[in-house]
């Protein structure tokens, strides 16, 4: 039963505020944070546009001595990226699954693909409802907080399609006895980003060059073709037939 499953909401809702104090309390006002593009407990991982796992592109070094992020402006940036979350009459999350003995609740990047779990809830649990909220309200304080404090794991679901695209890209560019994985799964949190080094915004200067990443690769796809139909296209090599990097099959 998913509802046995969720917190009551004054436990819930306790949970929540004390992971929040707590991690600004270990940060401080004044403490710097300085984003990772690759989380390193994997449950992000990059696609370059070889089809590999790879490391962000490194910055150039004048770079380095730039003042990191503060969360609070990290935060700001997962603003933009809206989430959906099943929740309750009371707004708690269902743990709709389970890894080994953890309860599971997911965080849908994928509107189509919460929608489908809602109906798959509500023949059990008439009430459950879609609630949406942004990134930066469930990145710090939940995605990264204690799965004991909150009574399970609450993880980012990313879209199945980009689980599929990023593994197409893994299982094809995969060298013959490569330890490195070669299958994400949407389960475990796992959510791919695409890049391309020849994908790139340059300041009207030319004096800073960056690498955007992307949820989704046929955005990068997009923006791919459309520099190489301009001829804007960064370095050389790159992929084909207006993709940033083949996969077999796509």
């Amino acid at each position: 039963n998913p509802d046995a499953m969720s917190p009551t909401p004054d436990v819930w809702n306790r949970r929540l505020f004390g992971c929040a104090m707590a991690a600004a309390a270990a940060l401080g006002p004044k403490t710097l944070f300085t984003p990772q593009c690759v989380r390193a407990d994997d449950s992000i991982r990059v696609i370059g546009d070889d089809g590999r796992p790879v490391a962000p592109p490194q910055p150039p070094s004048r770079a380095l001595a730039a003042k990191p992020l503060t969360q609070a402006e990290v935060e700001r940036r997962l603003g933009q990226i809206p989430v959906i979350v099943l929740v309750n009459e009371d707004d708690s999350p269902y743990f709709t699954s389970k890894d080994g003995g953890l309860q599971v609740a997911y965080f849908y990047l994928d509107p189509t693909d919460a929608l489908r779990e809602l109906r798959v809830l509500r023949t059990s649990q008439p009430d459950a409802r879609l609630k949406l909220a942004s990134l930066a309200e469930v990145y710090f304080p939940l995605v990264l907080g204690d799965p004991k404090a909150l009574g399970g794991s609450l993880r980012l679901r990313p879209s199945r399609r980009q689980i599929v695209n990023a593994n197409r890209a893994l299982q094809y560019n995969s060298p013959e006895g490569s330890l490195l994985p070669v299958s994400l799964s949407e389960h475990k949190g796992q959510v791919p980003l695409f890049y391309s080094e020849r994908v790139a915004l340059t300041s009207a200067d030319g004096s800073q060059t960056k690498y955007p990443f992307y949820l989704r690769k046929e955005e990068l796809d997009r923006d791919f073709a459309s520099l190489a139909a301009t001829g804007q296209l960064q370095g050389a090599g790159g992929g084909a037939g207006g993709e940033a990097f083949g996969t077999q099959g796509a």
